[in-house]
């Protein structure tokens, strides 16, 4: 054993520990900006040079870690290497949303020396003036918070560094009332997609006919919305599925769309891979059978597309040849439409307020089971991995349905009771 091999990692030394029986260097390191006595072992002295110069590279990339960590830097690290391969950038984003609530209060206070009752109190406040506009933030925020928070700390007490999660020790934030799902029944579907169709929604907040405008954009947005909740409607895609659909994906001749893809953010300036990402889960990944009406709209909106970006020219730029985009031909902006156009189309249409994107989804799977469609093929047309799940979380019991219980039950026993009074009647 060379000593010029141990003197780039600190001051150290490299000896036989006869206790455990195995070769030991014995030093200290610099991690975290602070001086830190640290024993290495192994069978061999090559492999403790190896298992020192590793983590050497791991203290240069920030990644040995102390017991002393902040709480920001643990998120940090939690977020980009543990959480890197397992969620998708979208769901990071969510997580970082949530937690940077977290650093913003306790960033800079050590991993260990957070306690139960200052995050409680923590809690406790946001639900009073959590929110950056003014006002709190509802309890079903303040509970994601704290599940997330709840998985950095459990990962921390895997990785050695705590031995405790004060997060399992507070308690979760009342006073959220669940909002029941909505789905619309036949004639709320048909109402809603003429309303769509016909586009007047679109000034629904416009008192002044002046500002009403109906230049190409206008009309292309409108032509898009249609084929869009069309779509929705007729085939229970997710929306992330929606936005990013591509035309290779929709077989005319055939009459089905393959689903192979999600957006995952709509960035122009992002790559094709930061654009998007793989379906929800392995059953996501499938072909939907589409009707005909949708597929010869779905014709007419590629033909009309193209004619839009042929008179838009270097102003709508395509360029991942998507079905929806916004007006200049960049990745569709979901949250732009929610705010701007999905909210005025239910406004118009005299559907519960609370109905969302999501709802429509819902509302394809119900009509379906109503109609006595196969639970199983509904549900891997939806994507999921278990048919009980379909029928448990989105069947619905629409008005109709209740009706034909009704007449199910008059059917089978009260005409049978009917009949055998009159039986009984007869025999007196």
């Amino acid at each position: 054993m060379k000593s010029s091999e141990l003197k780039p990692f600190g001051s150290g030394s490299l000896y036989w520990d006869k206790t455990n029986g195995r070769w030991c260097w014995e030093g200290s390191l610099l991690i975290d900006g602070v001086m830190k006595h640290k024993k290495i072992y192994g069978k061999t002295t090559a492999l403790v040079i190896k298992k020192l110069k590793d983590t050497v590279d791991n203290i240069n990339r920030g990644l040995e870690l102390s017991k002393d960590i902040t709480i920001e830097r643990w998120i940090n690290i939690w977020l980009h290497e543990f959480k890197k391969n397992e969620i998708r950038p979208s769901t990071r984003r969510i997580y970082e949303g949530h937690l940077n609530k977290i650093v913003m209060r306790f960033g800079q206070k050590k991993l260990k020396e957070l306690t139960a009752f200052e995050l409680q109190r923590y809690f406790n406040e946001l639900k009073v003036n959590g929110h950056f506009k003014g006002g709190g933030l509802s309890s079903a925020s303040i509970n994601h918070i704290r599940k997330y928070f709840s998985m950095v700390y459990d990962d921390a007490i895997k990785n050695k560094l705590i031995d405790y999660n004060p997060v399992r020790a507070t308690k979760p934030v009342h006073g959220h009332q669940v909002r029941e799902p909505i789905s619309l029944t036949d004639e709320e579907t048909i109402r809603f997609l003429n309303i769509v169709k016909n586009g007047d929604y679109i000034y629904e907040t416009l008192d002044n006919p002046r500002f009403r405008k109906n230049g190409l954009a206008t009309q292309y947005i409108v032509k898009q919305n249609y084929i869009l909740i069309l779509l929705a409607f007729s085939t229970g895609m997710r929306i992330s599925e929606i936005c990013g659909l591509t035309w290779d994906c929709i077989n005319i001749q055939q009459g089905y769309i393959v689903i192979n893809k999600q957006l995952a953010r709509n960035k122009s300036e992002a790559t094709f891979e930061e654009i998007f990402c793989e379906p929800k889960s392995n059953n996501s990944k499938r072909n939907i059978a589409a009707p005909a009406v949708l597929i010869n709209e779905l014709l007419q909106f590629f033909n009309y597309q193209r004619e839009f970006a042929l008179t838009m020219g270097d102003c709508y730029q395509n360029i991942y040849n998507l079905v929806f985009t916004n007006t200049n031909g960049t990745p569709f902006n979901y949250s732009n439409f929610r705010r701007r156009y999905f909210v005025r189309m239910v406004k118009a249409a005299g559907i519960n307020e609370n109905f969302t994107f999501h709802g429509i989804r819902r509302s394809h799977c119900s009509l379906l089971l109503e109609h006595n469609a196969d639970v199983k093929a509904a549900s891997i047309r939806l994507g999921h991995s278990d048919p009980s799940f379909t029928r448990k979380v989105y069947q619905e019991v629409l008005p109709s349905m209740e009706r034909s219980l009704a007449a199910m039950w008059d059917k089978v026993i009260l005409a049978k009771l009917d009949k055998t009074e009159a039986d009984n009647n007869g025999d007196e």
